[in-house]
């Protein structure tokens, strides 16, 4: 009678701490678990082996973790995993604090060792959710799926009425993004807002690129905005988290940087070895850090405009950004003019553009000793410079471009900034043979660069 009573005690107690998982999951705001300590503190010492019972019947998750247990970051480690944490951890708080009924009453979960939360298992949620969310599919999701870092992918078109509608600002970074109204106008707080998205890469072309964004944050929007983001949604399986918004979720500093980022560096380089060497930079300007222009970047909208819109800028950053000053310096004797003549046979000179200028320069003042090489890196450079100038005059020649949507744009684009950069770095190196050296970053020397 008395072993029935206690088998039955054990059975309404396993139930009321499987409730309080449930019912604290369900109506907690991000989906979060319940405290270990916190039942600790309400069922005593009972508690531990109901614990372990129900992550073997498989109906909780134990989640250890330092910096927020509360939230489910990652999939749980497999059950004897969880069960021999949670084991080592009670072990070590009997040898710490060597006392009974106070075992973990001064444990502060915030510093100490045992940050453990408590979560329902997946089957269980979704028996017992019911209409919860309904109006929320993200928020649906993540409360089935527990994990605040899963993901979804989304069409870039999502994107397009909010990088038209100047009413929103609209920031991209290399490998992340967001949308925030802007400062001039007075929205509603129920209209579109997006604070964080990142970029997945489609596993069959890796230069293709489309929007994902967590479900912790997908979690936050508005109904409206949910369900609007979910006719946008594309197959998870087809892609893959770019690595580099994979670190910056996870809050890890990048190893590498883009391809637009080194074009940059290579600018800033570029005119530090001429300073050092002749006082003068090659380049007006480096475009570094917030003087970097909002489109040279990788392309989301893969449409005709915003790739001239690209063109347009590359050319500036190279083209129209090289200092003519620089080859009126009396050691060069490069010849800034060239003859040439009218229609009606009369003679003038005419001024060198920037590129022939640069050509010049190069081609009298790097003498090749390689009888291997047949054509003269300066006629590589400027090859690759003046193609990214016809492409240019190309678009702007034509007043109505078919502005449709394109993704092969998205390798277009890669393949022009590769080619661009590899000569500009050709650039540099060809200067770090003057005698003034100086010390390049090493992310830069070593090529920790990427180019999707």
């Amino acid at each position: 009678m008395i072993c029935m009573e206690k088998i039955n005690n054990e059975l309404k107690l396993k139930q009321k701490i499987l409730n309080d998982v449930l019912e604290f999951y369900l109506n907690s705001r991000d989906c979060n678990g319940v405290s270990f300590l916190n039942l600790y503190e309400k069922y005593g010492r009972k508690s531990f082996k109901i614990i372990k019972e129900l992550v073997k019947e498989n109906k909780i998750d134990l989640h250890f973790s330092d910096l927020n247990p509360h939230v489910m970051q990652f999939d749980p480690v497999s059950k004897e995993d969880q069960l021999g944490e949670f084991n080592r951890k009670l072990k070590l708080g009997l040898h710490r604090k060597n006392t009974k009924d106070k075992l973990f009453k001064k444990i502060n979960i915030q510093t100490d060792y045992f940050c453990c939360c408590l979560y329902p298992d997946k089957k269980l949620i979704a028996k017992k959710i019911k209409y919860k969310f309904m109006n929320k599919p993200f928020s649906r999701e993540l409360a089935l799926n527990r994990v605040i870092f899963d993901f979804r992918v989304f069409d870039n078109k999502f994107l397009l009425p909010f990088v038209n509608d100047p009413r929103y600002h609209h920031h991209q970074g290399d490998y992340s993004g967001s949308i925030s109204y802007s400062e001039a106008q007075k929205i509603k707080s129920d209209q579109k807002f997006i604070p964080h998205y990142y970029f997945a890469l489609k596993k069959s072309d890796k230069s293709v690129r489309q929007i994902a964004m967590l479900l912790c944050d997908l979690h936050d929007l508005p109904s409206s905005i949910q369900k609007e983001l979910k006719k946008f949604e594309l197959n998870k399986k087809d892609f893959i988290l770019h690595p580099i918004s994979q670190q910056i979720i996870y809050g890890n500093w990048p190893e590498y940087i883009s391809i637009f980022s080194a074009f940059c560096y290579e600018l800033k380089y570029i005119n530090i070895m001429c300073i050092a060497n002749f006082s003068l930079p090659l380049f007006k300007k480096t475009y570094e850090d917030e003087e970097r222009p909002i489109n040279f970047t990788f392309l989301v909208i893969p449409t005709e405009e915003y790739y001239q819109s690209f063109l347009h800028t590359l050319d500036i950053m190279i083209s129209d950004n090289i200092n003519l000053d620089f080859f009126k310096l009396n050691r060069w004797k490069v010849k800034l003019f060239k003859e040439t003549q009218d229609h009606e046979g009369n003679k003038y000179k005419q001024p060198k553009g920037a590129l022939n200028l640069l050509k010049d320069w190069l081609l009298q003042n790097l003498h090749l000793y390689n009888p291997e090489i047949t054509i003269h890196p300066a006629n590589e450079i400027y090859k690759q410079f003046n193609e990214i100038r016809k492409l240019r005059s190309m678009g702007k020649a034509h007043n109505i471009i078919a502005n449709k949507w394109d993704e092969s744009l998205f390798k277009k684009q890669i393949d022009i900034i590769k080619s661009s950069y590899e000569k500009l770095r050709l650039l540099r190196l060809i200067l770090a043979n003057l005698p003034k050296k100086i010390t390049i970053d090493k992310i830069i020397y070593e090529g920790k660069i990427l180019c999707f």
